[in-house]
């Protein structure tokens, strides 16, 4: 089937990304947002976790599991390269996600449950978002463009579209592009006020 070609090939895309955004922190370029990292880890391996319980099949798992893998990754490569974690801020956002997974604990609600998921994921690309108007040098356009090409390609890599399946890569694809716009408004406001 043509989905296991765009499964294999929005993972490869995915490492691409990964391997780009973890050199460029090392090199001294990118500073991701650490607070933001951990909750992409976070709801990643919550959305493993639903799509593995719901009995999703591997194929349309792979987009998750690499996903997860390298958001971890970078996640961890924050804690040394990364900025963020101690402001009122994350401090706020971390509380508001605390409260919010209680609130899914005690609803059980599947539905209320994936928005709650993505309301929680919101907050941690608003965090980048901000930081990032701010100081649109501290995350590489061609990452963020990368890593939403590889979402796009796990749209198209699932075998049966679900709410659940289908959720996570568009939402991934949105907020990419939206860190996309983000940086390319940025430097456009920058360049316009020099």
């Amino acid at each position: 089937m043509i989905e296991q070609y765009f499964s294999v090939a929005s993972s490869v895309v995915l490492l691409i990304s990964l391997a780009y955004y973890a050199w460029d922190m090392i090199a001294g370029g990118s500073k991701p947002q650490r607070v933001t990292w951990f909750l992409f880890a976070l709801i990643s391996y919550t959305f493993l976790a639903a799509q593995i319980v719901e009995g999703s099949k591997l194929l349309e798992l792979i987009f998750t599991l690499f996903n997860s893998f390298n958001v971890t990754v970078i996640f961890l490569l924050s804690l040394r390269y990364g900025v963020g974690g101690s402001d009122r801020r994350d401090k706020v956002s971390l509380l508001v996600v605390a409260l919010s997974l209680i609130l899914w604990a005690v609803t059980k609600d599947p539905l209320l449950s994936l928005f709650i998921i993505l309301f929680i994921d919101g907050i941690g690309v608003g965090l980048t978002l901000i930081k990032t108007w701010k100081q649109p040098s501290t995350e590489p356009i061609l990452m963020w463009s990368v890593s939403s090409l590889g979402a796009l390609l796990g749209i198209f890599a699932i075998e049966s579209h679900s709410v659940l399946n289908s959720l996570f890569p568009t939402y991934i694809f949105i907020a990419d592009a939206l860190v996309v716009a983000i940086i390319l408004l940025a430097k456009h406001r920058g360049a316009a006020h020099v």
